[in-house]
């Protein structure tokens, strides 16, 4: 069975290996964009803590985390070539620096 696309297992894992950018194509992305973009600063601190990019006057926050590929099923050409796709721009502190910015929220996490 599958909602909205996404396959109804014990680990539903979706992967988007369209937009792997490093921190540069990412700046670059964003400024040549037709759309509103997130400040710098905005887009550092969500790699920083690995969350959704934040606008002024968006409520919720969305949070990632980083995740075996090897305890979900993922297409094959992602399993190849995990070490070229993977920019390594998320912070492996992240966990951490959720508490340095959000403690009311991480304080007793991590």
């Amino acid at each position: 069975m599958t909602c909205l696309g996404v396959a109804q297992i014990q680990f539903p894992f979706v992967t988007e290996y369209t937009f792997c950018f490093d921190l540069d194509g990412l700046f670059d992305k964003y400024a040549k964009a037709p759309h509103v973009s997130p400040t710098k600063e905005s887009v550092l601190k969500a790699l920083s803590v690995n969350s959704m990019t934040r606008f002024d006057d968006l409520e919720e926050l969305r949070w990632y985390k980083k995740v075996d590929t090897n305890d979900y099923i993922i297409p094959k050409y992602i399993k190849d070539n995990l070490s070229v796709l993977k920019t390594n721009i998320i912070d492996d502190n992240y966990g951490l620096n959720r508490k340095g910015y959000y403690p009311e929220i991480f304080r007793d996490r991590f």
